[in-house]
């Protein structure tokens, strides 16, 4: 599952990213969803930043994703970007004040195994 969606997501990249601005109602709605839910302070990491999309306007500037054409991306938007997975996180506990998981719950295989049944 895992290497599926790592091989769409390279491949798609550019078209995911663009469909944030094609749907930018949805997508500014999620972020202020989002960021409601936010502690006001401190720092914190996305898991899946893909592209960046929901990191940079949350002020998030450290992100996790495994697919190496969403993380240039990322990169070019200013988040440091680890090329790594949510089951192996490059990062000692307690390194950050909170996580989010905005859409990256969709491709774990753990979590889509659990929604499954």
């Amino acid at each position: 599952m895992r290497d599926i969606n790592v091989r769409v997501c390279e491949q798609h990249a550019q078209e995911y990213d663009a469909w944030f601005e094609v749907h930018a109602c949805a997508y500014e709605s999620e972020v202020l969803a989002v960021r409601s839910l936010l502690p006001r302070v401190g720092t914190g990491l996305e898991v899946g930043v893909g592209t960046g999309r929901f990191a940079l306007p949350l002020g998030i500037t450290v992100g996790v994703e495994p697919t190496h054409a969403m993380a240039s991306i990322a990169r070019q938007r200013g988040i440091e970007v680890y090329e790594s997975s949510a089951e192996e996180l490059p990062f000692a506990n307690e390194s950050f004040d909170f996580v989010v998981m905005v859409t990256r719950y969709a491709f774990s295989p753990v979590l889509y195994k659990h929604f499954r049944k």
